[in-house]
């Protein structure tokens, strides 16, 4: 660009922080962008599940608010129901959200092993505590958060001692 165009153009300047600066504001224009592109295909906007939103918060947007939108209408293009869910996601969002949690969990460790078996077990009580906290101790309802049956989160619950 001519630098004297630039400066005509560059009267008053207003820097917006990159999207990923400023995680807070993830879930609101996703939610945004998704009820704007399902009104304009004239379906009910769906819902995203907290997986995906965990996703969209790891994932650090280096094409910014322009490849949210571009995610959100995919997503509403492609959903068919009336949930956002994992498998809608382009592949290299999907693997910042699981490689964000598998860091956690292994920092979180107090050994600081990387036995698969340990970190797997620590990351499904983490997720159950999760899930009962978001549930208020329903029972029902976590289980069906983490889309398992009640019985099984009930001997998950007793194989954790929760």
């Amino acid at each position: 660009m001519r630098s004297d165009l630039f400066f005509r153009l560059n009267v008053v300047r207003i820097d917006v922080p990159l999207l990923r600066e400023r995680p807070e504001d993830i879930p609101v224009l996703a939610q945004h962008f998704l009820d704007k592109y399902a009104t304009e295909l004239g379906r009910r906007p769906p819902r995203l599940r907290q997986s995906v939103l965990d996703r969209l918060l790891a994932y650090a947007w280096p094409g910014n608010v322009r490849e949210l939108e571009n995610l959100m209408e995919r997503a509403a293009v492609l959903c068919p129901g009336d949930e956002i869910t994992e498998d809608l996601l382009p592949a290299d969002v999907s693997r910042a959200g699981a490689s964000a949690a598998t860091t956690e969990v292994a920092e979180d460790s107090p050994s600081g092993s990387l036995v698969l078996h340990a970190q797997v077990e620590a990351l499904e009580k983490k997720l159950i505590e999760q899930a009962l906290l978001r549930s208020n101790n329903n029972k029902a309802a976590a289980a069906r958060l983490l889309e398992i049956s009640e019985r099984a989160l009930w001997y998950k619950l007793k194989r954790h001692g929760l």
